[in-house]
């Protein structure tokens, strides 16, 4: 009879004493694979490892024949955040705000929204199979109006920690958001309405507070990781793309510049 010890159980112990750890020591998602007889040992040094040791095991078995190829191995990895964004992240209020969509058609596609929780949770199954461990949203999929995401980001979100809870910390969601989402793609400076520049400021406590809002629906449901973006739309000065500056004159009163600024909001 073949037997599967998983982490340092007493069987570990007790028949695989001898196996050394020493190598995966202080490594969280390190692990052996080794064999005494008829028990194959998959065990880490913290669970996260022994999920990763189970991922490689299962890897080993042939579906065709009842064969493992087996192998002795020590394995943890140089990178331990591995992600992935999650393609079919939507948002209800992109849908109701899109003027080329009929009523009938923002109908659908909110009910598409719904009905999608399901299977892109179950996908996080392949992701971690393949050993990706931290799977983002993409902002672009909010509305343009980023601080107020509608009930489908949170239900994302909540289906999306159900998900991830089953791994017990090895594998989490990440909440990204980019602050300059609602200008207008590699926007200039000077050429920025009043309204435009009233959304979003660096000094502001109540910009600070709608960043802050959309991170707690991920945070609220397991999520491990936060993302702050700076790309593709933030306003630059002049004519020459690049030259990103400051746009209010909160901040510019402030700050010196875009880069001291950006260091305020991110501590």
């Amino acid at each position: 009879t073949l037997v599967i010890s998983l982490g340092t159980s007493d069987l570990f112990k007790k028949h695989g004493g001898r196996f050394d750890l020493s190598e995966i020591a202080g490594k969280e998602q390190g692990y052996v694979i080794r064999r005494d007889g008829a028990v194959i040992f998959l065990a880490g040094e913290q669970p996260a490892g022994t999920f990763y040791a189970a991922a490689t095991f299962v890897q080993l078995l042939d579906r065709e024949a009842p064969v493992i190829r087996f192998a002795e191995i020590t394995d943890y990895p140089s990178l331990e955040g591995r992600s992935a964004v999650l393609g079919a992240f939507g948002n209800g209020l992109a849908i109701n705000d899109d003027p080329a969509l009929s009523r009938e058609e923002k109908d659908r596609r909110l009910a598409e929204l719904g009905s999608r929780l399901d299977a892109e949770s179950a996908v996080l199954d392949d992701l971690a199979f393949y050993k990706l461990n931290k799977f983002y949203n993409n902002y672009g999929a909010l509305p343009k109006s980023w601080w107020r995401p509608d009930g489908h980001f949170a239900a994302l979100h909540a289906a999306l920690g159900r998900a991830t809870a089953r791994y017990g910390g090895a594998v989490r969601t990440a909440v990204m958001l980019n602050p300059y989402y609602h200008f207008e793609f590699e926007p200039q400076e000077e050429k920025l309405s009043a309204e435009a520049r009233g959304l979003f400021s660096h000094a502001d406590p109540e910009s600070l507070e709608k960043i802050k809002n959309v991170f707690r629906l991920g945070l609220d449901h397991g999520a491990g990781t936060v993302m702050l973006c700076a790309d593709d739309f933030v306003p630059h000065a002049g004519t020459t793309l690049g030259e990103y500056t400051l746009f209010t004159d909160l901040d510019k009163g402030r700050f010196i510049n875009l880069a001291e600024a950006q260091a305020y909001l991110l501590s």
